[in-house]
């Protein structure tokens, strides 16, 4: 804290101001990149939730954030009818597997994919459908195989999670290209092996389990860490020539002081680049606790690319990757997005009109079945509040005067009743007589 303080222009002293030093942060942007279809939320919709997943931090007087189901691709996803998700089926299956694609996986790009530890197998059930139109009359370089796979047994997710035995279901009923297994430990080399080679290996928010469902807090932090040294050490013997490794995680703290970047890279491994993470790229992915059927917030969250270290990449592949659909993010981006949750006059409107329905929707209601004696219902009620008592302590009351010289204020049934002998009264009073 600074202070200011000197003479004024006649000598006297000049009143003392503190200065209040404000650190505002920025997120590291170093090799980010956000998808098109959120920048593009974000920019025309003015969408908060957007807006917030590419600046991450927030500043004094900004708006603030708002339940990322307000997104408006959320709302639409929601709101789309079978009649369109026939038709975009139709369209998958009719020859155009050249458009099928979802979040950062193309299926011109990428051939089998592996999801490590995916909860309730709702992300794997999202790439899935998205892949489902090309397990037609197609060739085999034009299929996506899709393996996913959880460290609980199938009982235990069926148990856990409500609508797990409605998404196994569905894995179940595309046995043509994906194969669902239970019970595998990303961190064993054999049964990793076991699973063959992979172009993409994605695993979502790793973290071990802690009691009361408080994932990832700074008291397991160590845990976690060596969880992840574990995959990484040997999930690079798993992937194709060209294939990734996918990790994705909260990035604000205890979540961003894990250092991923810096685990990966003493197993061998190197940061490539990492992306926003947005839900609404995969429809349906409902992210889960470790064996919990609650949720978290992923907003701040995203996906961190790695390859093997030993492996030759140009250094414009890091900075420009093959996928057109990805917009790299800049410090005037950033002051675009951090203008765009300015309020403006519009925001103060609309704020003073639902401050004012809110206070209406508190306002007591009238109460129903009054009795007919209004003086003694609203007495009543008067006395169960405490009103009563102040009206006393006034020299009021309501069915009475005020007192003074005129006599009594109080009717009989608000007399004061006669008090017992006290050791404080009517010893004293003997006292005072025998003197």
């Amino acid at each position: 804290m600074k202070r200011k303080g000197g003479a004024g222009r006649h000598g006297a002293l000049a009143p003392v101001v503190a200065e209040k030093e404000v650190v505002e942060r920025t997120r590291n942007i170093e090799k980010l990149f956000v998808h098109a279809d959120t920048l593009r939320c974000a920019e025309r919709n003015r969408c908060r939730v957007c807006l917030y997943k590419i600046v991450l931090y927030g500043r004094a007087g900004l708006l603030p954030m708002v339940r990322p189901e307000l997104c408006p691709r959320i709302a639409a996803q929601a709101k789309a009818t079978s009649a369109e998700e026939d038709e975009a089926e139709v369209g998958a299956s009719s020859g155009e597997s050249s458009t099928a694609r979802i979040g950062l996986y193309d299926a011109k790009q990428v051939k089998r994919i592996l999801t490590v530890g995916d909860g309730n197998f709702s992300y794997s059930l999202a790439l899935a459908n998205a892949f489902r139109g090309l397990a037609g009359d197609v060739s085999a370089e034009e299929k996506v195989e899709l393996v996913a796979t959880s460290h609980e047994s199938k009982a235990t997710i069926l148990e856990t999670y409500p609508d797990g035995e409605r998404i196994l279901n569905e894995l179940n009923a595309m046995l043509s290209f994906v194969q669902v297994h239970h019970e595998i430990d990303a961190t064993n080399k054999e049964q990793m092996q076991a699973l063959g080679k992979f172009d993409r290996v994605i695993w979502n928010f790793p973290c071990v389990r802690a009691p009361r469902g408080e994932d990832g807090q700074n008291q397991e932090m160590e845990i976690n860490k060596k969880l992840l040294a574990d995959f990484f050490a040997l999930v690079g013997e798993s992937l194709t020539p060209t294939g990734e490794i996918h990790v994705t995680h909260k990035t604000k703290p205890p979540y961003g002081q894990w250092g991923i970047e810096a685990i990966a890279e003493n197993s061998k491994l190197r940061y490539v680049r990492a992306v926003v993470f947005d839900r609404c790229m995969y429809p349906g992915y409902s992210n889960k606790k470790v064996l919990s059927k609650g949720s978290f917030p992923i907003w701040d969250s995203q996906t961190f690319v790695f390859v093997p270290a030993a492996r030759e990449v140009a250094p414009e592949a890091e900075t420009e990757p093959e996928d057109s659909l990805l917009v790299p993010v800049t410090l005037d981006m950033l002051k675009k997005m951090y203008l765009l949750l300015s309020p403006t006059i519009q925001d103060a409107l609309d704020a003073s009109v639902k401050s004012k329905k809110r206070k209406l929707s508190h306002k007591p209601k009238q109460l129903v079945g009054v009795p007919a004696d209004h003086a003694a219902a609203a007495n009543a009620v008067d006395i169960a509040s405490g009103k009563d008592d102040a009206a006393h302590a006034n020299g009021k009351h309501k069915h009475g005067r005020k007192s003074g010289k005129g006599g009594p204020a109080t009717t009989e049934k608000h007399k004061r009743p006669p008090q017992p002998p006290g050791k404080f009264g009517h010893q004293k009073k003997l006292k005072l007589r025998r003197k």
